[in-house]
């Protein structure tokens, strides 16, 4: 018995030890962490940006994040962020004390408190696949999934206007907004196109935009935990209050995610731009119509040219009006049609009317009717649909532009059928080429009995039922003045002394060191001088990437040259001779540090033993110690 109740103890012990190691995704997720999203960092290349709350208190949250083909996480690296407090004060908490809906429908006064997270993860392998789960203390979030850019093409889907509600609401319309999504992304498949790498929605997500719950349900939505995303703040996403004469404001967009903070003052982390590959993406709020948005969008692209093949300019409210079938003169177009000449902006993203309407190619507020790959300078505006299977448009203006002069092509659920549930999305596929965009919809009958365009019957979406898909369509790139590189990877070269620095770098890749001069002070700047090879990362000994180029590089840093897409080809430590501790600087500490490792009182090894060798025949010695110490005292 004794030996039976010892080995169910041992059991026991042994379950409780395992719930702590490896992977703990059997594990309930944590309850302190909710809104999680992956958003665009810059440049998504080798970044991407988190935002996640966590409950109040909960000040260590940090971030774990691995390649998806790491299943155990052995390979897991750490990292944290920054973040907001927003507590129990309606002053500095815009969510808190207002009056809503609670998820039943009963009218609440919520009071939510949390912090506001952001992490930034750098230094990633482009086109490659990453999960992450969020560390609280005690317990991790579910797994979440982006990937890298760095592909040569790829898709990703436009989505929007489901003006969430409460969940317990009749119409699950973030449900119907996700079954369109969920459609796009395997009609990618379906066509053989590149896989989704992330999702952009127009705005108006929310119904409400200030009640928490909402956005917390849009948040739960499958594909959040799968792709990076961005939302251009619209006009329910910004609403204070759900009574008549409410304001819009920017507040509630920025809180919830975390958006490249490069916008411009009063709309940082809510206008903002990010390349991916090659294509710029340009995020402006529909709601500030000052001349300082486009300056800044101006000043955007200047400052970034060469950089993109494709500018892509995504703002909430529709270019083009569905009630005069012309274009929309009470904001977006009088504001940002000179912009898009001036700047040859290849696709405009919007939303809001509930209709989809994609113009013709438009320059100087004409059609070109001779676009093509050899003539690409104009403008497609295209208007994402409602697609939260309730709000579309509820007028028939099919009369207006059913005759539009610049319409391509239109759709609307109620020109068709009647119907108001309009559930749609749009797939796009980005080649170096051309840009292909494809309608994707939700109709109940297999065809048509109305007026709309026969470009919509191309098909059906395989294993989505009622989704169809058509008016596939091309944007073609206009001249950027695009000077980076699109194809595969350009493979990397081990490195090398620098031209006139043999006298004072060595490299002895057998041993892996890379040993500089002597008692120079080097920075990341001195040091990238000195040596050849592509793409070179250096790092502090901890690994953490140094950025700035006046900073400091130390013995034990080391260095990486890698291929055009951060694989590293090589890796050598750093070695200053002289620098014995390793801290940058020579001091008495460095040659002390050789006087009690002679003594046997201290351990060198490693690049720290490389820069006690002073004279560099394998071995510590004396005359180390007298060297350095005659430098220091300056003989």
């Amino acid at each position: 018995m004794k030996k039976i109740s010892l080995l169910l103890a041992l059991i026991i012990m042994a379950v409780s030890c395992m719930a702590t190691l490896g992977d703990l995704s059997v594990a309930a997720a944590s309850s302190n962490i909710t809104m999680i999203s992956t958003n665009p960092a810059e440049s998504c290349i080798d970044s991407m940006n988190i935002s996640f709350h966590a409950t109040l208190g909960y000040t260590n949250c940090k971030v774990q994040y691995t390649t998806q083909d790491d299943t155990s996480w052995s390979k897991a690296k750490w990292q944290t962020g920054t973040y907001e407090t927003y507590g129990a004060n309606a002053s500095t908490n815009p969510f808190y004390n207002k009056s809503t809906k609670s998820n039943t429908g009963s009218t609440i006064t919520q009071t939510p408190t949390f912090l506001d997270y952001a992490v930034t993860l750098v230094d990633l392998i482009p086109d490659t696949k990453y999960m992450y789960r969020i560390y609280d203390g005690s317990a991790y979030s579910d797994v979440y999934k982006f990937k890298t850019a760095g592909a040569e093409s790829w898709s990703f889907v436009v989505t929007g206007d489901f003006h969430q509600y409460y969940d317990g609401y009749g119409v699950n319309r973030a449900g119907n907004g996700t079954k369109a999504v969920n459609a796009a992304i395997s009609l990618a498949s379906q066509l053989n196109e590149p896989e989704v790498a992330h999702i952009v929605s127009i705005g108006d997500v929310a119904a409400w935009g200030y009640t928490y719950t909402q956005w917390e349900s849009i948040f739960r939505q499958s594909y959040i935990k799968e792709y990076p995303w961005i939302n251009a703040n619209g006009n329910h996403d910004g609403m204070d209050s759900n009574a008549s004469g409410y304001t819009v404001s920017n507040k509630y967009n920025t809180i919830v995610h975390n958006f490249p903070k490069n916008g411009y003052s009063g709309q940082v982390g809510n206008c903002f731009w990010f390349i991916y590959n090659y294509v710029m993406f340009v995020t402006v709020d529909f709601n500030d119509n000052t001349s300082k948005a486009v300056t800044w969008a101006k000043q955007v692209c200047d400052q970034n040219k060469g950089k993109y093949k494709y500018l892509i300019l995504v703002n909430h409210v529709s270019a083009i009006s569905k009630y005069n079938a012309n274009f929309n003169s009470s904001y977006f177009w009088n504001n940002w049609h000179g912009f898009c000449d001036q700047y040859h902006v290849d696709l405009v993203l919007t939303g809001d009317h509930h209709v989809y309407m994609r113009s013709k190619p438009i320059y100087n507020a004409a059609v070109v009717s001779n676009y093509s790959a050899s003539n690409p300078d104009a403008t497609v505006y295209l208007t994402n649909d409602s697609s939260d299977g309730e709000r579309g448009s509820s007028t028939d203006v099919s009369s207006k532009i059913g005759t539009s002069s610049i319409l391509a092509s239109h759709y609307f659920r109620y020109e068709v059928s009647g119907s108001t549930a309009d559930i749609s999305s749009v797939l796009v596929n980005v080649t170096p080429d051309k840009i292909t965009t494809r309608f994707v919809y939700y109709e109940n009958k297999s065809g048509y009995t109305g007026s709309a365009s026969s470009s919509f019957y191309q098909g059906a979406v395989s294993g989505h039922s009622n989704f169809y898909y058509g008016d596939t369509s091309y944007v073609y790139p206009s001249d950027h003045g695009f000077t980076g590189t699109i194809g595969p990877e350009v493979p990397g070269e081990n490195f090398s002394v620098a031209s006139g620095y043999t006298s004072q770098v060595t490299i002895d890749a057998a041993k892996g060191f890379i040993y500089e001069q002597d008692y120079k002070k080097l920075t990341k700047e001195s040091f990238l001088q000195t040596v050849n090879g592509t793409n070179i990362a250096v790092r502090q000994k901890d690994g953490t990437l140094i950025a700035a180029s006046n900073a400091v590089v130390s013995t034990g840093c080391y260095a990486e040259s890698r291929s055009s897409k951060n694989n590293v080809v090589q890796t050598l430590k750093i070695v200053v001779r002289g620098d014995v501790t390793g801290d940058g600087k020579f001091t008495t500490s460095d040659y002390i540090a050789i006087k009690r490792s002679l003594a046997g009182k201290y351990t060198l090894d490693g690049a720290f033993y490389q820069a006690a060798d002073t004279d560099g025949d394998g071995t510590v010695s004396a005359n180390d110690y007298a060297k350095i110490k005659a430098h220091f005292k300056g003989k």
